[in-house]
């Protein structure tokens, strides 16, 4: 069987005191090294890179036409989106 490659890479850096989330993003790709932070050598970071699979569990909302208040604000300040 053909190893199932991941269609994204969630990337979550946390506070390493605290726990608390600093940073999120959705990757195409897997990093191959981690030298773009700034502060590589002068801090700890606590880093979890994880795979996501397509057939993963999804949520899914189809024929959505209903805003929120705060949508419809955003909609009507940029004259229709």
């Amino acid at each position: 069987m053909a190893k199932k490659e991941p269609v994204a890479w969630l990337y979550e850096e946390f506070d390493v005191k605290s726990g608390d989330l600093k940073k999120s993003y959705l990757w195409s790709f897997h990093p191959k090294e981690l030298s773009y932070l700034n502060d590589l050598k002068n801090a700890t970071h606590h880093i979890k890179i994880t795979p996501l699979f397509r057939g993963d569990k999804i949520e899914e909302y189809k024929s959505m036409n209903k805003y929120s208040e705060a949508t419809q604000r955003l909609i009507e300040s940029n004259n229709g989106l």
